[in-house]
């Protein structure tokens, strides 16, 4: 092969577009940039400065008893204020601070609204305090003094700590009908019995219960309640609890018990699968408890122990 048979391909030189088209293109470029730009400060004004979507209606869900004026005034928002700038983290915050309120969400609704969704505590029982009654959740949460004994709810009787707790516990298994009947819910040597309220048994919140000197906040932070386990009034019937263990089916078989226990004043429902009733208390079953006995004789005033007979809930 010689020299002259080789071929060279020429060399292809890119072209640049010409002056004009390259000019059009830096226009568009920069006119879309300018848009963009000026997209954003009409959205931005439009979001945190325009009269368009500021607030002007609050709407209040699930409050309860708990009045609106007050929930309204903890979450503290301003009238007028841009709806995107609004804290609603804060006023949650707020809102969760009144003691009767579990928990809350607010949320916005564009254009101009908020809704503040409240779930307020439940009582389950009342503890005795210095100062009056105070209701109590299923937490153990006391979050609002009252002036009377709730009479469909059951006193609280035990020491702080576990005592307490366990207390509180057994008065969240107790649904109405149930829990109308109880008159107080007392843990004593480390076993649990229930009071059940006579006919014409009134309570005024101070009822058995052995005052301490110590003043109860009522603040709604706090889960240990102050209160020690004292003498009961007994009229209406007592039940043995026995431990926490169990207490949701206790209290379905309870109440099977009083529906079918005459004139029954004593109601055992330690193990559940094997609950008995009885006209009274036995001394061992009341030595258990620590209930108070009086020359040896039973709590119900006879010095002979009665025979409990086997019941069923049907």
């Amino acid at each position: 092969m010689t020299a002259s048979t080789l071929l060279t391909e020429p060399e292809t030189v890119p072209q640049s577009p010409p002056p004009r088209r390259r000019g059009r293109l830096v226009r568009r470029l920069l006119w879309g940039a300018a848009a963009a730009v000026l997209l954003l400060v009409v959205a931005g004004w439009v979001l945190f400065f325009s009269p368009w979507l500021d607030l002007r209606t609050v709407a209040v869900e699930g409050r309860g008893q708990i009045p609106e004026s007050a929930i309204l005034a903890a979450a503290a928002l301003s009238d007028r204020t841009p709806l995107a700038s609004l804290d609603t983290g804060a006023a949650a915050g707020r809102v969760a601070d009144l003691p009767a309120v579990a928990e809350v969400r607010i949320t916005r609704n564009w254009p101009n609204g908020v809704t503040i969704a409240v779930t307020p505590r439940t009582p389950v029982a009342y503890a005795a305090t210095p100062e009056g009654p105070v209701l109590v959740d299923r937490a153990g949460v006391r979050y609002e003094p009252v002036q009377e004994a709730p009479a469909d709810l059951p006193q609280l009787q035990a020491s702080d700590g576990q005592p307490m707790q366990d207390a509180v516990a057994v008065a969240a298994t107790l649904q109405s009908p149930l829990r109308d009947r109880v008159s107080s819910v007392v843990v004593a040597n480390d076993r649990i019995r229930l009071t059940l309220r006579g006919d014409d048994e009134e309570s005024d919140g101070q009822t058995g219960q052995d005052q301490t000197g110590d003043r109860q906040s009522t603040d709604g932070q706090s889960t240990d309640l102050a209160g020690t386990a004292g003498e009961v009034d007994e009229s209406g019937g007592l039940v043995y609890w026995g431990t926490v263990e169990d207490s949701e089916l206790k209290a379905k078989v309870l109440a099977g018990l009083l529906v079918g226990g005459g004139d029954y004043k004593f109601f055992d429902v330690a193990t559940p699968g094997y609950p008995t009733a009885g006209p009274s208390v036995p001394d061992a079953t009341a030595r258990v408890m620590g209930l108070p006995q009086d020359n040896g004789q039973s709590t119900s005033g006879s010095s002979e122990t009665s025979e409990a007979s086997a019941a069923t809930t049907g």
